[in-house]
């Protein structure tokens, strides 16, 4: 199982937590998305539990880990890892982000962001997890 889920799904969450820290920032040099983040719709970085928010990537990696090593042999072919990564984005981005944008008063940018955010993290724990548990 460690070698399998717990590994690779850690690899995938430090790739995660670091892309959508450099997607989320890059975003926020808009002047909306900067201005969504500050309109206090989340906690205070200076709550404790905000740095249970670095869970969360990691948590994502363990769990497709887990989808992967249980749903690997239907996915054929050198392009595998990229379906997979398909199906996680629409998995779970998609629907999380159609909620996201018409419950919140935030802007499109801001939603679009976080959208391109979870495409290219499920697209690269997609080649990740082929990869290492092929």
């Amino acid at each position: 199982m460690c070698k399998k889920i717990i590994w690779p799904g850690l690899f995938v969450g430090v790739i995660a937590l670091v892309l959508n820290m450099i997607v989320n920032y890059a975003f926020m040099l808009i002047p909306s998305v900067k201005a969504d983040y500050y309109s206090g719709f989340m906690r205070s970085w200076q709550d404790p539990l905000m740095m249970v928010f670095f869970l969360y990537p990691f948590i994502l990696g363990i769990v497709f880990a887990w989808l992967w090593d249980n749903t690997k042999s239907s996915f054929k072919g050198k392009m595998r890892g990229c379906y997979f990564g398909w199906i996680l984005f629409f998995l779970t981005t998609v629907p999380g982000m159609f909620i996201t944008y018409t419950s919140f008063n935030l802007s499109f940018l801001t939603i679009l962001g976080w959208t391109i955010s979870g495409l290219l993290t499920a697209k690269i724990a997609g080649f990740v997890l082929a990869w290492m548990n092929p």
